[in-house]
């Protein structure tokens, strides 16, 4: 016996119990939204993943990530060569040597010279060199840090999206059929004369409305499919299911504000700026005068007028740069050099402010979303489900009309939706406030 005959030949009070289960109480709202992940079998046949599968996933397979991390262990090694002298250079040829006879014994002054020079920079360059390069490598390190971290926020999110469309699809497909239901008893009851064309024309139209709001839903649920699908390079790009969850509680505000100049992204731009601040003192290092040593071994051959053997000659020379025309050049990369230092202190303000623009934001959203979701178990929902109640029972007894019944159980149906609507903006705040943190 199908729905409608079965409606048909309860009782008043029968009739009255039977509808309020098809559609569902609020009491066991959390039943039917929790019973969302069970739709899996309706939407989709893969099992469903849970969001800490997924972070695992996703934290082991980041191109972004691991590019990051590679530059960052690239400019470590860097780093290492950056402090080191320069390649020496070694001198090798003949000197003075006469071209009438290409005679080495011919001149006293021809000779065979070994030679050795080494540059050695001015003042510390060297080791400020060497510093700065480190300290872009914890930047970078630090940059992958954050981009974990933001991976996981957006993962997280993504998650939310689509464990949300999944309970949305639920209590639409359920509120579909209870108007399914109705739409054919209001035409029996139109048929005995227990009910007027209008009432029968509504609910036609109000099942209508159901059925386009289950497809605008359920391609909601495909989008966020595919977003989430990216985190699993595009593996189950389709019927991808995710289970029910919730994140644990944040830190107390004060908490994360003082936690927040740990924070990865402000590392990597502080690490930034005091590179800045270093290349600054690198570029003064420049006024002062580097120098070369040059090491060279001259040996001759031949003998002096006395019948000596001539003496081999060695020779030391050290030059010195002269860094006296500073103005157009050292002076100019000195202050080329302390601008670009301003402008990476400017942007970590930037960041700072934002960031705890950020944390008032979120913390506000999270605290009023709580709120709300206390306000909804404890009076929006059960008040809900108690006029729907007392609506169905008044158009029983014949002291309502089908127009006020319908209206009720579209106030209950709206409320489950905004209920999970509320759900996903506190779970987004969570996400949000435990990246801020850094957890």
């Amino acid at each position: 016996m199908n729905i409608k005959h079965r409606l048909k030949s309860l009782s008043s009070s029968e009739l009255f119990l039977r509808s309020t289960t098809l559609f569902g109480s609020f009491s066991p709202l959390a039943t039917v939204l929790v019973s969302a992940m069970f739709a899996a079998s309706a939407i989709a046949s893969e099992p469903p993943l849970s969001l800490q599968t997924l972070e695992a996933i996703a934290a082991n397979d980041d191109p972004a990530v691991q590019q990051l991390k590679l530059q960052a262990e690239a400019m470590a090694e860097a780093a290492v060569a950056a402090g080191q002298l320069p390649d020496p250079q070694l001198r090798l040829g003949a000197v003075s040597l006469p071209v009438d006879s290409f005679d080495l014994s011919q001149e006293p002054m021809t000779q065979l010279q070994l030679g050795y020079r080494q540059r050695f920079a001015p003042g510390d360059s060297l080791q400020l060199r060497s510093q700065q390069v480190e300290m872009q490598s914890t930047a970078l390190q630090s940059m992958a840090d954050d981009r974990r971290l933001m991976n996981r926020q957006l993962l997280r999110e993504d998650y939310f999206n689509l464990l949300q469309q999944q309970k949305m699809l639920q209590v639409v497909r359920s509120a579909a059929q209870l108007l399914e239901e109705l739409v054919e008893v209001s035409g029996d009851y139109y048929a005995t004369g227990r009910t007027q064309q209008q009432d029968v024309l509504q609910a036609e139209v109000e099942y209508a409305r159901m059925r386009d709001r289950e497809i605008e839903v359920t391609e909601r649920l495909e989008i966020h499919q595919a977003r989430l699908a990216k985190w699993l390079n595009n593996a189950w790009l389709t019927e991808l299911v995710v289970s029910d969850a919730q994140l644990n509680a944040p830190l107390a505000r004060e908490e994360i504000s003082a936690k927040l100049s740990d924070h990865p992204r402000l590392v990597a731009l502080s690490m930034t700026a005091s590179s800045a601040e270093t290349a600054v003192s690198v570029a003064r290092e420049q006024t002062r005068p580097g120098w070369t040593l040059d090491v060279a071994y001259g040996a001759r051959d031949g003998t002096n007028a006395n019948g000596t053997s001539r003496s081999d000659l060695i020779s030391a020379v050290v030059s010195i740069d002269l860094p006296i025309f500073q103005s157009q050049r050292q002076h100019r990369t000195i202050q080329a050099e302390a601008n670009r230092l301003d402008a990476q202190w400017a942007h970590l303000q930037d960041a700072m402010r934002q960031m705890q623009s950020e944390l008032n934001r979120e913390w506000a959203s999270y605290q009023r979303n709580s709120q709300r979701l206390d306000l909804f178990n404890t009076s929006l929902l059960p008040q809900a489900q108690a006029s729907s109640e007392a609506s169905m029972a008044a158009y029983q007894a014949g002291v309502a009309d089908f127009t006020m019944l319908l209206q009720s159980r579209l106030t209950q149906f709206e409320l489950e939706l905004d209920y999970l609507r509320v759900q996903l903006e506190q779970q987004v705040a969570l996400s949000r406030l435990h990246y801020l943190a850094g957890e």
